[in-house]
């Protein structure tokens, strides 16, 4: 059988809402190996038992290199393309200077090419190894999070973007998309604003925001109290 797993790509300041889900759900976490601190993985092991793995360190030295070799492959037939009277009749339909543009598109291509290889082989060697029944994310939006809600959708497993802040303005450029199956938000305000973009109902969940998790539950029954005293005192 193999060890069940969460893929989490959630910012330090939600990691509570990962060690409350590993307490209801027990499970290993595949995370960056920015993200796998010596202080993460201790206070995991300590609070709920959870095994944390760093998804580079997953690959061998061989698989390293051959996702490398891919990349170098990659953006050579990029530059190739880039000498190509394709590349040359669309920039002059479009008014673009092709050597300036081609050199804007291309720069950095094959480390990037890389990292994104890189990646997809890690989760391909992960999916092998692990159940792997869950992916969440503090935003699916850059490149490496972006790469990771496409994959998972490949594989059916569900993703969840953990919106970092409130909505309270229309999501504009990139921001306007869902990448991830389900967005959960702090309220009904911030869900509007990505339905008014388009965005299923339905794929919006109202959590509220995690940011108040950390309370002391003990807060809740005192509300008429505390909101009295403060009323008397301001």
């Amino acid at each position: 059988m193999k060890e069940r797993a969460i893929i989490s790509f959630l910012w330090p300041k939600n990691r509570h809402v990962l060690q409350n889900y590993l307490l209801d759900r027990p499970s290993s976490v595949l995370t960056l190996a920015g993200s796998a601190s010596v202080e993460f993985r201790q206070v995991l092991a300590a609070t709920v038992k959870a095994k944390v793995y760093a998804l580079e360190g997953l690959l061998s030295d061989a698989q390293r290199a051959q996702a490398q070799n891919i990349a170098q492959q990659m953006a050579g037939a990029h530059q190739q393309y880039l000498a190509s009277p394709v590349w040359q009749n669309f920039c002059e339909q479009r008014g673009l200077q092709a050597d300036r543009f081609g050199g804007l598109v291309g720069s950095h291509l094959a480390e990037r090419l890389y990292d994104q290889i890189f990646l997809v082989e890690a989760l391909e060697t992960a999916y092998e190894r692990f159940d792997i029944e869950l992916v969440v994310l503090s935003e699916d939006l850059t490149l490496h999070s972006r790469t990771l809600v496409e994959w998972a959708a490949s594989k059916g497993i569900p993703s969840l973007h953990l919106i970092h802040g409130a909505a309270l303005m229309n999501p504009y450029t990139v921001h306007k998309a869902l990448n991830a199956d389900v967005l959960a938000v702090f309220g009904a305000r911030g869900g509007q604003a990505y339905m008014d973009q388009g965005v299923p109902a339905e794929r919006i969940r109202l959590t509220g925001n995690p940011a108040w998790d950390v309370y002391p539950a003990g807060l809740l029954g005192k509300r008429d109290e505390l909101r009295s005293g403060m009323a008397a005192k301001y």
